[in-house]
């Protein structure tokens, strides 16, 4: 049997600032209305609240494991997803606040394009931000991994 990838990390955000408790909450309030417009499928608001140079590294279990760069890149995905599968959605349960970063805890949900199956698997993404942007995301299999990533200890 295959052993699972090592997840990928994130470097550190490329960027220094103060990381106090007001920017934390502004960041997680990013991240949170993502995840509304993005279900929302309003892409003109997506891509207002992703940075043009955005770095997306995609799940490394996935079927597609490369990183997409950029509001290019971010659709080149979306229209990946869009070949195969019907109704994404991202819906996040859980925000924790991890300074510049953001960890959010949930479920991808879809239905397959041609099957129609509906499909729910428990995912957790990394989220980097700066200055009201997401500069990075990472998409990972299990909480614990995303916040190892994060620097964080498991909850």
């Amino acid at each position: 049997m295959a052993e699972k990838p090592a997840p990928r990390s994130l470097p550190d955000p490329p960027f220094a600032r103060d990381t106090g408790q007001a920017m934390s909450e502004e960041n997680v309030e990013v991240v949170r209305r993502f995840h509304v417009v993005l279900n929302a499928r309003d892409e003109a608001a997506v891509l207002d609240l992703l940075d043009p140079e955005v770095v997306w590294v995609t799940n490394v279990a996935g079927p597609d494991t490369r990183t997409f760069l950029g509001h290019s890149g971010f659709r080149e995905l979306v229209a990946l997803f869009a070949n195969t599968l019907d109704d994404v959605r991202l819906d996040a349960d859980e925000y924790i606040d991890a300074g510049a970063r953001v960890v959010t805890c949930g479920q991808m949900r879809a239905r397959g394009r041609s099957s129609g199956v509906e499909v729910e698997t428990p995912r957790s993404w990394l989220w980097s931000v700066r200055e009201g942007r997401i500069v990075a995301h990472q998409t990972f299999d299990t909480r614990s991994d995303a916040l190892e990533a994060a620097g964080l200890a498991e909850r």
